[in-house]
């Protein structure tokens, strides 16, 4: 669905498709009445829209035109955080859909939240400011995301993206399947300096890295400043991001997010393990910082590594066993399968162990699902130990708990020392013995 400025889209979970999509009358006559024929969505568009309803603050027209292209943004936001957690999690689209695509193209909405009064107002930017001055929420997320929106700082699917990863009833939704979402200002701030150098070599593009690790440094001690003066000021449920004051303060300074947001993203695919990170020259090679017991970033609470480590090696064994378990029965009909794993335990990778099997890499992902085996060992680590209460920040802070989790999936995944092999890979190793 490449979507427009005059149909709009709608979860709706009796349907086959968990969406369905309306045509706006009122969108259409108003985009041909300034003769603007926007079939396709592009930036030049959103900022000529979002201009128009900003100038003719009364009119209803622009905004819906507006309404209906955050409603296609938040759709494939949608898709894509989906297709990335339903492997390990038991997320439903249909769910996921109807708990953001709420709106139905009207031109008036209760918009203030918990206004007793229900009283439904027309939507212009008039009437959104008012919410806005008054301290009030917005009813509705796509209004609070239309507001906030600063062409300036982002291109409006980039800052749709970023508001939908706070969306309390999404967050609220995964937190129920042990899913937990963090934004990018807050994943940035929570990054030691040792994860977003080996992420940038790794996965970073057009930055140089000493670029990176001056501006990453620079932002570390701007927002642990700003952070707790916003929350004082504004209380945790008003969402805290980088202004343009904070932005030129920066070293090097900034005109917009782009570049802290090629920052995060390039974290979230290294700790993510599905992007296929880039070939390395030697150099970066050397430059790349090994994840030991010493630099793995728990947090300062947990004392107890020993506990941490123990408890990882229990359910990575038993995970591990679960997985490899009734694979062995097949070993003597197809030994190549045994061989895969062998050379998996050996610490060879996915492409060298399918060129030795005679088969393709899909065969070798999907006998041996590491990705998977990760994330059931580190849920599974994590959930024993904040039962414990020397660990009860897990249970208390989802972020502690999502680091947390990270931390544990780069310590089982990376080798202590250059040369040496992974926890993960020595786990699978005693197994198969």
């Amino acid at each position: 669905m490449n979507g427009s400025y005059s149909e709009i889209l709608i979860g709706d979970n009796s349907i086959q498709e968990g969406v369905k999509s309306l045509q706006i009358k009122a969108a259409i006559e108003y985009l041909n009445e300034l003769d603007l024929d926007y079939q396709k969505i592009n930036k030049d568009s959103d900022l000529i829209i979002f201009n128009l309803s900003k100038k003719n603050t009364k009119l209803i027209e622009p905004l819906i035109c507006m309404r209906c292209r955050v409603s296609f943004g938040l759709y494939k936001f949608i898709v894509r955080l989906y297709n990335e957690k339903k492997e390990f999690y038991e997320v439903n689209l249909f769910d996921m859909l109807s708990l953001i695509l709420l709106d139905d193209g009207s031109p008036s909405l209760h918009i203030i939240q918990n206004d007793e009064t229900k009283e439904s107002n027309p939507v212009n930017w008039d009437n959104l400011k008012k919410v806005n001055e008054s301290g009030d929420n917005f009813n509705y997320y796509f209004l609070e995301i239309i507001y906030n929106w600063n062409p300036v700082l982002s291109n409006l699917s980039t800052f749709i993206n970023d508001r939908s990863k706070g969306n309390e009833d999404l967050k609220k939704y995964l937190k129920s399947k042990g899913c937990l979402l963090i934004r990018d200002w807050a994943l940035l701030g929570d990054s030691t300096p040792t994860r977003v150098r080996n992420a940038w070599i790794r996965c970073g593009e057009k930055l140089s890295l000493k670029y990176v690790e001056s501006l990453h440094d620079s932002y570390l001690k701007k927002y642990k400043e700003c952070r707790p003066k916003y929350i004082k000021k504004f209380g945790k449920n008003k969402k805290w991001e980088p202004d343009i004051e904070f932005l030129v303060s920066l070293s090097p300074p900034q005109e917009n997010n782009d570049n802290l947001i090629l920052i995060a993203e390039a974290i979230r695919k290294y700790l993510s393990g599905v992007y296929q990170a880039r070939d390395l020259k030697d150099h970066e090679k050397n430059s790349l910082e090994p994840v030991s017991e010493n630099n793995v970033n728990f947090p300062d609470e947990f004392d107890n590594l020993n506990l941490i480590l123990e408890s990882i090696k229990e359910f990575s064994l038993e995970i591990i066993n679960e997985i490899i378990g009734p694979e062995k029965s097949r070993w003597a009909k197809y030994p190549d399968r045994k061989k895969a794993w062998k050379l998996f335990s050996m610490g060879y990778s996915q492409r060298f162990i399918a060129e030795e099997c005679n088969h393709k890499q899909s065969w070798v992902s999907k006998l041996i699902p590491e990705k998977s085996i990760k994330a059931k060992i580190t849920q599974k680590t994590a959930k024993h130990l904040s039962q414990i209460n020397e660990f009860h920040i897990l249970r208390e802070d989802p972020l502690v708990l999502e680091n947390f989790i990270t931390e544990l999936e780069n310590f089982l995944g990376t080798p202590e020392q250059e040369g040496d092999i992974p926890l993960l890979r020595k786990m699978a190793a005693q197994v198969i013995l």
